[in-house]
């Protein structure tokens, strides 16, 4: 899907999990930050997707080692709007699940309803169902413009809450859990009106 034209919008995550030291200034205010979880992704393209629910995390409670990157996209082909494409990637005991092939990515169950998302991605005889969530004031709204001039609304958090439940073959084997430390954002084509629009 890089080489492609479709779709027009690619996403590239080259760092997953890596850590942040030093100092930010805001008004005046010094924060020191020292070995901080972060991570990069980037969007580009010649036309954002139609729309889109985006989370990570790397910053579990119970696996400090666990990362969680997830998208689940639409994007226009004419005037049709696709079934969404939900590429998961999970870290979690040592083990990279990448659950992102073009049909597994199609299989990935998503639902979002802001301020939540749910999802569920399957590899081998292992289900990962997980539920982001924050309160509707902890997102800021930012507007996109797209090169032919389209908007789209980007309703962004970084305070969000993620669960994720782990199961073989229907078995619960263990739990994820991530206190106001998860990324989340939901890009529609229309406002959200209960999200302010700061950027």
């Amino acid at each position: 899907m890089y080489r492609g034209a479709l779709p027009r919008t690619k996403v590239l995550s080259p760092h997953f999990d890596t850590r942040i030291s030093g100092r930010i200034e805001v008004n005046g205010r010094t924060y020191e930050c020292q070995n901080e979880p972060g991570q990069q992704t980037h969007l580009w393209g010649t036309k954002h997707a139609e729309m889109w629910t985006w989370g990570h995390c790397n910053a579990f409670a119970e696996d400090p080692e666990a990362v969680f990157e997830g998208i689940s996209g639409r994007v226009r082909i004419g005037p049709w709007v696709s079934p969404a494409v939900n590429p998961i990637f999970i870290k979690w005991k040592g083990m990279d699940y990448a659950m992102n092939g073009f049909l597994r990515s199609i299989r990935n169950e998503s639902r979002t309803e802001l301020p939540r998302w749910s999802f569920n991605a399957r590899s081998g005889d292992l289900t990962f169902s997980g539920e982001m969530s924050a309160r509707t004031e902890d997102f800021i709204g930012v507007e996109y413009t797209d090169p032919d001039g389209e908007k789209l609304w980007c309703n962004n958090t970084k305070v969000a809450n993620l669960i994720i439940t782990i199961y073989k073959n229907g078995k619960k084997l263990d739990t994820l859990t991530s206190n106001r430390a998860a990324a989340f954002e939901k890009v529609a084509r229309s406002k959200d009106n209960r999200i302010p629009i700061r950027i």
